[in-house]
């Protein structure tokens, strides 16, 4: 077992305290350490690394969360960091208040990140209804004209569309045609998907 530091409160004969900094190998070496000594003491802490918890935190954050534009991160991703923060906060607060104003400060920006992401995903996912339609006109003026829905999307362009667009979200809109057609859009599990039959937009949500 290694050797820690643990930060303790001495009681001085004076009734007056003082907060010290000692090394044992465990919170029940030191007290029975102090009570050899004749110390009077209390609140024995072990001294939390700010700098590894720090590395720790921000190596998860690395894993986590892809290297995207913000409205392309899983705002579910963004949630769990944030309570990972919140949590991380507290056990810094009740150990070495002095410690956790640098990780309150990240957890207020996971905070602010979260809530705009949140905000974006909202955005994109009003957008997807109106910005799908454009590609359902093209498939039913390809019909019309040709009596068949296209194999693809491609033989849209470039006469009904210049060229295909994307959904909100960056992804290529997903197609499948038979004697009518489907189109997906979204980020799964939250899709919303055009029914070429019932000729409406329907949500998909998880359940």
């Amino acid at each position: 077992m290694g050797i820690k530091k643990f930060r303790c409160t001495i009681v001085r004969e004076d009734g007056t305290q003082e907060a010290r900094v000692f090394e044992a190998q465990s919170r029940g070496a030191l007290k029975k350490k102090l009570k050899e000594e004749g110390l009077a003491f209390r609140a024995v802490r072990e001294e939390f690394s700010i700098k590894w918890s720090l590395a720790f935190f921000l190596t998860f954050c690395f894993l986590l969360v892809p290297f995207a534009p913000v409205f392309d991160v899983s705002f579910m991703s963004m949630q769990v960091l944030f309570l990972i923060g919140v949590c991380w906060v507290i056990i810094l607060l009740t150990r070495d208040p002095r410690k956790a104003i640098l990780p309150a400060v990240i957890t207020l920006i996971l905070l602010l990140c979260t809530v705009r992401v949140n905000i974006q995903f909202a955005d994109g996912m009003k957008r997807m209804v109106p910005e799908g339609d454009a590609i359902v006109r093209a498939l039913e003026g390809y019909h019309r004209q040709y009596g068949d829905y296209p194999r693809e999307l491609d033989q849209l362009v470039p006469r009904f569309l210049d060229e295909v667009p994307r959904e909100p979200f960056g992804y290529d809109y997903f197609y499948r045609s038979e004697k009518t057609y489907g189109l997906v859009a979204g980020v799964p599990p939250f899709d919303v998907v055009y029914d070429g039959t019932l000729k409406l937009w329907r949500p998909r949500y998880p359940t």
